[in-house]
């Protein structure tokens, strides 16, 4: 109600086109407007990214946690 960002918050202007997360390593993968893929280890504070040639309109993590496709 406050309008507050809470932490972490990572801000996208493109916005995100695709969302995959994997909860036996506690990860979470994002697809970015600006033609990058983020994959965040939810316990460190800063996600890590991948540069992408195009967009990338969906993604997936293998439920492990071993793969990105």
């Amino acid at each position: 109600a406050s309008d507050r960002k809470l932490s972490p918050y990572f801000n996208e202007p493109n916005g995100v086109r695709s969302i995959s997360v994997s909860p036996a390593k506690k990860l979470v993968a994002w697809a970015t407007g600006h033609r990058k893929i983020k994959v965040w280890d939810i316990t460190s504070p800063k996600p890590v990214e991948f540069p992408q040639a195009t967009d990338c309109p969906s993604l997936a993590l293998a439920p492990n946690g071993s793969a990105l496709a």
